[in-house]
C-alpha cells in the first residue's frame, strides 16, 4: 500500500489510511534533506501522519542537502517525545551522505 504525496497532510487532507494500518512507513531523502526550503512545521505535521498511519516509521538521511545536521531534526524529536511518541536515532550500515549514517526510527500507538 502507499500513500499518494497529494494526500498527505501538509497539502491539506489526511490520508484515507486508518490508524496503525500501514506497518512500516519509510522516507528516504525528503524529509530532513530539504530543511531549508521545508519549516519545521511541514516536517512536524508529515512525521505526525505517518505515525498516525503506520506501526512504525523510519527516515534517512538526518542531514540537509549541506551535509549538516538537520535544524529541523532536535526540535521534531522534542515534539514527538512530547506526544508521547518513542523516537530513536540508529546507527546504519550505509553512508549515502557524508555523516549520513543515522536513521531517525519512530514508533507509536498513534497519534
Amino acid at each position: 500500500m502507499s500513500v499518494q504525496l497529494d494526500n498527505v497532510v501538509p497539502w491539506g487532507r489526511s490520508s484515507p489510511e486508518r490508524l496503525g494500518e500501514v506497518g512500516l512507513a519509510l522516507c528516504s531523502h525528503f524529509l530532513f534533506l530539504y530543511s531549508e526550503q521545508l519549516p519545521l512545521e511541514f516536517h512536524v505535521t508529515a512525521v505526525r501522519e505517518m505515525v498516525r498511519v503506520a506501526e512504525e516509521v523510519r527516515i534517512f538521511p538526518l542531514l540537509d542537502l549541506e551535509c549538516r545536521e538537520s535544524v529541523h531534526l532536535r526540535p521534531l524529536l522534542e515534539v514527538m517525545r512530547g506526544e508521547g511518541v518513542t523516537a530513536v536515532i540508529e546507527p546504519v550500515n550505509y553512508e549515502f551522505q557524508r555523516g549520513g549514517n543515522q536513521m531517525l526510527n519512530i514508533t507509536s500507538s498513534g497519534l
